[in-house]
C-alpha cells in the first residue's frame, strides 16, 4: 500500500480503510477483518493493474 493509504482492524471497529491517514477519522468499513485476506485481494489488484488504482482498491475492499 502506498504511504498515503492505511488499513486498519483494530480498535474493536473491524477491517476499515484510512484513505487519507493525515485525516484519520476518514474511513471505510471493508469485508475482511484479516491482514491475508486483505493483502491477498491488494496483491491481485496491483498484479493486474500494474499500479494501486486507489477508487478501485476501495471498491474491492469493500
Amino acid at each position: 500500500m502506498p504511504d498515503e493509504v492505511l488499513l486498519d482492524n483494530y480498535h474493536n471497529k473491524g477491517g476499515h480503510i484510512h484513505p487519507n491517514p493525515e485525516n484519520h477519522k476518514e474511513e471505510m468499513k471493508i469485508k475482511h477483518d484479516t491482514q491475508k485476506e486483505n493483502l491477498d485481494i491488494i496483491i491481485f489488484h496491483i498484479n493486474k493493474n500494474k499500479e494501486l488504482i486507489l477508487k478501485e482498491i476501495i471498491k474491492e475492499l469493500k
